[in-house]
């Protein structure tokens, strides 16, 4: 009877064994997926400081997600809409290899955002530094390289701006292609100031 007592008590502490084991592997398991589970945030975050402190200027590309013919959209990206005459050409600035062409502008109606009477409009392009044969989203057209779809700034001539800010320079930089709208007439003039305009929160 004895060694029968002594068997089933092996028996039953090999499989109390075997089972507490399974239990710490188990909860070892859960752990280590706690654990890579919390992470996931911290390396989102860190990532996200990365990006930030990335200091690059960001150009505007053709291929953002954004459609930026769609007036709706034109108007929520723009952090100015305004009414404005071209003064003359005041000077030239390379970025990132590429060139930009300032402004002096008379401001004569705002729609959005504030602008002084007087500023200093930026657009991207201008004469090309040296000889260039292709660059994305750029053209060239009367030796300047421009983006494509958009013609540089002509002084006298009464332009729609539609404008980011480039808090850096002081500057308005025309949103290109759609962001500088050629007004010929005083009806013209009316009409955008008045399509914008109900667009505009």
């Amino acid at each position: 009877m004895d060694e029968r007592l002594r068997a089933a008590f092996k028996e039953a502490a090999e499989q109390y064994s075997f089972s507490s084991s399974t239990i710490r592997i188990k909860n070892n398991k859960r752990k280590r997926r706690s654990y890579f589970i919390a992470a996931i945030p911290l390396v989102c975050l860190l990532l996200t400081a990365l990006y930030i402190l990335n200091d690059e200027p960001v150009r505007l590309s053709s291929s953002n997600a954004i459609d930026l013919s769609a007036r709706e959209d034109l108007v929520a990206f723009a952090d100015q809409l305004f009414v404005g005459k071209v003064a003359r050409r005041v000077g030239t600035n390379d970025a990132d290899g590429l060139p930009e062409t300032q402004y002096e502008v008379s401001v004569e109606e705002v729609v959005k955002g504030k602008v002084p009477r007087t500023i200093t409009v930026n657009q991207e392009g201008g004469r090309a530094p040296q000889a260039v044969e292709a660059v994305e989203d750029y053209e060239m057209k009367d030796g300047y390289l421009v983006r494509e779809g958009d013609t540089m700034l002509v002084p006298g001539e009464t332009y729609f701006f539609a404008t980011r800010t480039y808090a850096e320079k002081g500057w308005y930089t025309v949103i290109p292609e759609f962001g500088d709208l050629l007004i010929r007439s005083e009806g013209e003039r009316l009409q955008l100031i008045e399509e914008f305009s109900s667009l505009v929160d």
